[in-house]
């Protein structure tokens, strides 16, 4: 889960006589779990930084990479199963967890045929 949160803050400029003038900057932020969204939210959310909140914590669809590293963790789970199968010694949980496996897979190359069209 990839969450993402983009705010304004203001940043100070100042000019050739030292005067200061705020600027209000944009910023994305993007959390790869709750622990860095919680820690990133503490220092967003802090009333001294004068930041104003454009859009709040929401979910965003993983990258093709993200995906494609999905689909080779699969594949690395896929090989002790096999090669039991293969060796005539696999079990119906090996048959299984492939069948699971699989359909995670072909799920996943779903998602990447989207993003790509």
């Amino acid at each position: 889960m990839r969450l993402q949160i983009t705010y304004n803050e203001p940043i100070p400029q100042f000019d050739d006589d030292r005067n200061r003038t705020d600027v209000m900057t944009e910023f994305t932020v993007i959390a790869n779990n709750e622990e860095e969204r919680q820690a990133h939210d503490t220092a967003i959310r802090n009333p001294d930084r004068g930041i104003v909140i454009i859009e709040e914590w929401h979910e965003i669809p993983p990258s093709i990479d993200d995906l494609i590293a999905k689909l080779e963790t699969i594949d690395r789970k896929s090989v002790r199963p096999m090669r039991a199968i293969m060796k005539g010694v696999g079990t119906d949980e090996d048959t299984e967890r492939l069948a699971t496996l699989e359909q995670q897979a072909e799920d996943i190359r779903e998602q990447i045929h989207e993003l790509d069209a």
